[in-house]
């Protein structure tokens, strides 16, 4: 029992401890620059576009059920549908930013995961140079891309499910954990994990992935600041992965 509220402690404050990390690590900061704008243009653009619409969106489909748009009743339930919509819509902005993220930034990602790795003196890993840089920028832009392909199939289910009460808690959660995955993953990548490893991986620290799904979570009470905190959530998993190795050593 101890055991695991400490891993999930352990996996709540992965963010945290990425935030510190990545302004003391030599060199780190430079490499989430890049991430971090990409998100900034996501976030900024995608939610404009979605909030503004959802008026035209809604109004539309009250109104053919109620009939009547200047009545009491409309104007009670395009608000409360315009509400829900709203938290819809950033839920998904904030899944979608993350698959189109995860492809472009993930070279980026990489370096910040090896060099946390490496500030860490996890095991088995040794400073990239540019050639190794391209060659793992290249692996990674395909597992990249089919990983976001797979990740876009898990998630028309878990649109489909937040239609449905307490369904729809799972689905979301369901939807930080594949998040907490990926920021693992740079990680398993510089150690050069094959798929079955890091499926191991994930059922052996399933409790430290719970906790860094549940911090995932609260971030999304402030709209976009999930996307944009990702690259120290990159960097706070691989110092999570670094303890676990010096704890189970």
């Amino acid at each position: 029992m101890t055991s695991s509220v400490k891993d999930l402690k352990l996996g709540f404050t992965f963010i945290l401890r990425g935030i510190k990390l990545l302004f003391v690590i030599p060199g780190a900061l430079k490499w989430a620059i890049v991430p971090f704008l990409i998100n900034v243009i996501l976030i900024s653009t995608s939610l404009t576009y979605v909030l503004t619409s959802l008026d035209e969106i809604i109004n539309p489909f009250i109104l053919g059920l109620i009939g009547d748009p200047t009545g009491w009743m409309f104007a009670i339930l395009s608000k409360i549908a315009i509400f829900f919509a709203g938290l819809l819509s950033v839920v998904l902005v904030f899944y979608i930013g993350f698959l189109i993220s995860t492809v472009i930034a993930s070279p980026f990602n990489s370096m910040l995961a090896e060099k946390t790795l490496d500030y860490m003196n996890s095991s088995g890993v040794k400073p990239i140079n540019f050639s190794n840089w391209v060659k793992i920028t290249m692996r990674q832009l395909g597992v990249s891309l089919l990983r976001a392909l797979v990740f876009a199939f898990i998630g028309i289910f878990i649109f489909i499910f937040s239609f449905v009460p307490l369904l729809n808690i799972l689905g979301a959660f369901a939807a930080f954990l594949i998040v907490a995955f990926d920021c693992f993953d740079y990680s398993m990548e510089i150690k050069m994990m094959n798929l079955r490893k890091r499926l191991s991986y994930f059922r052996k620290n399933f409790t430290v992935f719970a906790g860094m799904a549940l911090m995932l979570g609260l971030t999304l009470m402030v709209p976009g600041l999930t996307l944009l905190l990702l690259p120290c959530a990159v960097v706070g998993a691989a110092d999570t992965m670094s303890k676990l190795e010096k704890r189970n050593a």
